[in-house]
């Protein structure tokens, strides 16, 4: 074989293996949280629905609204805060429904519960390479706490803004 058809196959197989590890990366480490409006515009006033949606690639799949995991919900016209109340989910519970009466830039903030949970210890050093968070291994390998599962204890804190009619764009400077 010719070294310029070794070097293909290295490529290729290397680039298999590259997209595989891609696609197991994002389903392993999805991960990021976002407070999705639709619509984020309204040309009056009317109904958007609230969704929740986590992915590693925006704007992902929203999953179930769930208000007792939800410990904060505000919803903010300029500095005047209009509802403080967390609203039912819709009835595929997908979201929430929330009416907009006021024209102009309505903030929309949901602090969720903290929840723990339980790695593996392979899987909990994959996670920590792929943040780049270095230190953190040298610390469990100074400690000889590798073989040990990674826990953790997080909150979500997310937020989303919305635009109706010709109100004021300033609401929030």
């Amino acid at each position: 074989m010719t070294s310029e058809l070794l070097t293909f196959r290295r490529f290729r197989t290397f680039g298999r293996l590259f997209i595989a590890f891609c696609i197991i990366s994002n389903v392993a480490y999805a991960h990021d949280c976002f407070l999705m409006a639709k619509p984020f515009r309204l040309q009056q006033s009317g109904e958007v629905k609230i969704a929740i949606h986590i992915t590693e690639t925006f704007p992902g799949k929203h999953i179930a609204w769930n208000p007792e995991r939800i410990t904060r919900f505000h919803q903010w016209h300029g500095r005047t805060l209009l509802n403080s109340v967390v609203p039912e989910p819709t009835e595929d519970s997908s979201g929430a429904a929330i009416d907009i009466t006021q024209a102009g830039t309505h903030l929309f903030a949901v602090d969720w519960s903290q929840r723990f949970i339980e790695i593996d210890a392979k899987h909990f050093a994959e996670y920590l390479r792929a943040e780049g968070l270095d230190e953190v291994l040298k610390q469990r390998a100074a400690r000889k706490e590798e073989q040990k599962p990674g826990r953790e204890l997080y909150s979500r804190y997310l937020k989303t803004f919305v635009r109706a009619g010709d109100g004021e764009q300033n609401t929030h400077r």
